[in-house]
């Protein structure tokens, strides 16, 4: 019975993970949140050092793409120019503080989210909550996310928690 349980938990465990689709990866290309659909960014400050090509985004930062929506105290975008194509190249996005991540009846909260564009890689800290539809959430410390491979690698100190609601019949 227990082991009967075990893999339950596994299997849906699992299949939650791989459905979460983080912001609607794309991950060719690197073109998670930077597809060739407009983002509207929002915040109540916005500085750009272009000497060291970043813009920082302060006080309820709040981006928008389609469906999914951002919310975060900061955002800080590192960004290089292409002087033969004169286009900007995202390179790294890092939320910090309160950050909210909504999109297709899921939501992440984390106190940290980057996305690094050159590693493809999405990196998520400190009381990470990935929840999907009511009563599902996997809860950790640190979620790394290979865009590459998608390969999701969930750690923390303590434990990592799943809450799995089995469906209604």
């Amino acid at each position: 019975m227990y082991g009967n349980i075990m893999k339950f938990i596994l299997i849906v465990g699992l299949y939650f993970i791989y459905t979460l689709n983080i912001a609607t990866v794309e991950a060719k290309d690197n073109t998670l949140l930077l597809n060739q659909s407009p983002i509207n960014i929002e915040s109540s400050s916005l500085e750009i050092i272009d000497g060291k090509k970043i813009a920082i985004f302060e006080g309820q930062v709040r981006v928008n793409q389609e469906d999914i929506t951002i919310s975060s105290n900061k955002l800080e975008l590192s960004y290089a120019f292409n002087s033969s194509s004169e286009d900007i190249n995202v390179k790294k996005i890092v939320c910090t503080g309160n950050v909210l991540i909504e999109f297709d009846n899921q939501s992440v909260t984390s106190e940290s989210a980057e996305y690094d564009l050159e590693n493809n890689q999405i990196i998520l800290q400190n009381d990470v909550i990935i929840s999907k539809d009511e009563g599902n959430a996997i809860k950790a410390e640190k979620v790394i996310i290979d865009l590459d491979t998608m390969r999701i690698k969930m750690d923390s100190s303590d434990r990592v928690q799943a809450f799995i609601t089995p469906p209604k019949r």
